[in-house]
């Protein structure tokens, strides 16, 4: 065929692609997701306020609560996240934190006091509380076992190799 008589054939730039919930982006990397993240969890955690406002239940249910809604809805798909920039695991790590702070009573709010209050180790250590960036490491792991399991054959000799190596 004569070139000049094909059809041109255009390829439509985008600054943001949503994906099965994800928002991918070009030039921003993950800024917008974990922009989007954030207020989804801010935002989704107010349904539990009576529950984590109640002095009756325990703190251990609150943080059972908490925990079970940032590893499902919260930070859904964080598994497939691309590693964080500093400025982006800050502001992922205050998202979450803030989130245990209010479940918990943590905050300055409430305590009135900052002599009073916990650093963000403290908090995570006496309250038995999975870090921020923990939480996507654990999402990252799930996934990769969810791969494992359906052995695909790009995988298998890579799966061989550290059968080998763990056996000895």
């Amino acid at each position: 065929e004569d070139i000049a008589s094909v059809e041109p054939v255009y390829l439509f730039f985008v600054y943001v692609y949503k994906h099965m919930g994800t928002r991918l982006s070009f030039l921003y990397g993950l800024t917008n997701e974990l922009a989007f993240r954030c207020a989804v969890m801010s935002n989704g955690i107010k349904k539990y306020s009576r529950i984590l406002k109640n002095p009756k239940v325990p703190t251990h249910r609150k943080v059972s609560l908490v925990h079970i809604y940032l590893f499902t809805k919260g930070c859904f798909q964080c598994s497939t996240w691309p590693d964080l920039s500093v400025s982006q695991a800050k502001r992922f790590h205050s998202c979450v934190i803030g989130i245990y702070r209010n479940a918990i009573g943590q905050n300055f709010s409430k305590i009135g006091q900052p002599e009073l209050m916990l650093n963000d180790i403290e908090l995570i250590q006496q309250f038995n509380l999975t870090s921020p960036l923990n939480i996507i490491r654990k999402a990252r792991l799930g996934l990769f076992a969810r791969i494992l399991t359906k052995k695909p054959p790009s995988l298998l000799p890579f799966m061989m190799a550290c059968s080998k190596h763990k056996d000895g």
